[in-house]
């Protein structure tokens, strides 16, 4: 899997000044937009007017109809919420911060690009060779060559904002020449069969991770999962149904290998 880890990871950073780019545009476009509809300054605060209004008026008798309407305009104005909440730290006296967004969006890139790399690994296995990668600002594809036929993986980017701020969601289906290839029908059509050696893990052995604050006793990797009973502590980790964690949360947590 070295290989491939190799050159996905080499195809995948070619891709992180577009990306950079593309959380900029994002966010400028979402600036605009709550501005020029909610207005340039106090534009928090006049949408939270707007919402105690509406809750204010749906407290009060009123028909069916009116009630509804009144609902969807809160929901609405409730998203307009979230979103600007989620640029909100690159605004500063009602104006974009061009450091502040240039930084959060470099961050962000190199971040994303890392996230991806397990993922696609799971998904594709090991590849002959990568033929192109590709990024038109809201999906991401790669397309590469494994055991003779064209293999492809387009990830869509999904900005979700929350009051916590800005999440993105990476949703991706593959395709075997050009025909889109369910994740299960791809790995009986390749006879993708994982083993520990290809993700650098150890059966029968303990892994900590302080991030998800359990332990681990690993039985076996199969299909991208890592089957493995999971325990705040190690003594239980002898008894108990088996979990089975996507290679992507193994790694994104960070497990390691107890007394190396």
């Amino acid at each position: 899997m070295k290989k491939t880890t190799d050159l996905l990871k080499k195809e995948i950073l070619k891709h992180v000044p577009a990306l950079t780019v593309a959380y900029i545009k994002a966010t400028e476009r979402s600036f605009n937009r709550l501005a020029a509809k909610y207005g340039s300054s106090d534009t928090l605060n006049n949408i939270n007017a707007l919402i105690d209004s509406f809750n204010s008026k749906l407290s009060e008798p009123l028909d069916k109809e009116f009630r509804a309407k009144l609902n969807k305009s809160l929901s609405i104005v409730t998203a307009a919420r979230a979103e600007y909440q989620g640029i909100a730290a690159h605004v500063i006296k009602g104006s974009l911060s061009e450091d502040s967004l240039t930084a959060a969006a470099k961050s962000w890139a190199e971040a994303a690009v890392e996230a991806w790399l397990p993922k696609m690994e799971a998904k594709l296995g090991s590849l002959d060779s990568i033929l192109y990668s590709a990024f038109n600002g809201s999906e991401y594809s790669v397309t590469a060559v494994k055991a003779g036929k064209k293999v492809e993986l387009r990830q869509q980017i999904v900005r979700v904002y929350r009051r916590s701020g800005i999440v993105y969601q990476y949703p991706s289906r593959l395709y075997v020449n050009n025909i889109f290839t369910p994740k299960a029908a791809y790995d009986k059509m390749f006879n993708t069969s994982d083993t520990p050696e290809d993700y650098n893990i150890k059966l029968r052995c303990v892994y900590v991770s302080a991030r998800a604050g359990r332990y681990a006793m690993v039985n076996s990797v199969k299909a991208g999962r890592v089957i493995c009973r999971l325990s705040p502590n190690t003594s239980g980790l002898y008894s108990g149904g088996w979990s089975r964690i996507t290679i992507e949360e193994w790694q994104r947590y960070n497990f390691n290998l107890l007394n190396r």
